[in-house]
């Protein structure tokens, strides 16, 4: 592989650009990047911390690799340091944390509806329905004549104005 040249030649540059246009395709190449870093010896490994900060800027901003395999992947050196990678935990906890409170507003959102149409069933269940309509929906100044259906929709029709079905059964699509 091309990256292989690179990171055997030191060109750290080029292995991140590397990097930034084949790791959207493929996550290994970033995991490989890192491994590269972490493997380094213990003298190389600050001249290099620029270098891991933008890969892991990339890989933040494609989501390529999740933060505790980062973690685990640059653990093995120890002079990559907590501040290397300080700001890409960061902006992770930030992006879950942002992702966590739209979930629970969709949860919030949804468990009112929820209570809402519940309220509804065992108002109709215990109350039953009134209708008051005076005109066919279909036709609003057509007045509503006898024989007419009323759905739970709330919607009133004459009879005459719904489509029979073959079982013998009408229906208006609209409800």
């Amino acid at each position: 592989m091309i990256i292989q040249h690179y990171m055997d030649s030191g060109d750290h540059r080029q292995i991140v650009e590397t990097g930034r246009i084949y790791g959207k395709r493929d996550a290994n190449v970033w995991r490989d990047i890192l491994s590269f870093y972490a493997s380094m010896n213990s003298e190389s490994t600050p001249e290099c911390e620029a270098y891991i900060i933008q890969s892991l800027s990339h890989i933040s901003k494609h989501q390529t690799l999740s933060p505790m395999v980062v973690v685990n992947i640059l653990s093995k050196n120890k002079r990559i340091t907590l501040a290397v990678i300080r700001n890409f935990l960061i902006a992770h906890c930030k992006e879950t944390a942002s992702v966590t409170a739209e979930a629970e507003e969709e949860t919030n959102t949804i468990n009112k509806d929820t209570s809402e149409l519940q309220d509804r069933v065992t108002s109709l269940e215990t109350q039953g329905m009134e209708f008051k309509n005076t005109r066919d929906h279909l036709f609003d100044t057509q007045p509503l004549d006898l024989p007419s259906m009323h759905f739970m929709s709330g919607h009133s029709y004459n009879l005459e104005n719904l489509t029979e079905m073959d079982d013998g059964s009408r229906e208006w699509c609209v409800c």
